[in-house]
C-alpha cells in the first residue's frame, strides 16, 4: 500500500454496498479492510 491512509485510493477494491460519503461502490482495504466477507466484495 501505498500511503496506509486511504488518501491515494491505491487499495480499493469493488463492493456491492454503495459508500455513503463519495457515493461509490468502493472500498478502501486500508481504512474499511482489510478482511472484508466475500458477499461484500463484487467479483
Amino acid at each position: 500500500m501505498a500511503c496506509g491512509v486511504g488518501v491515494c485510493l491505491g487499495c480499493v477494491v469493488k463492493t456491492k454496498n454503495t459508500d455513503e460519503h463519495s457515493r461509490v461502490r468502493n472500498a478502501r482495504i486500508c481504512t474499511e479492510g482489510p478482511v472484508f466477507a466475500a458477499s461484500e466484495v463484487d467479483i
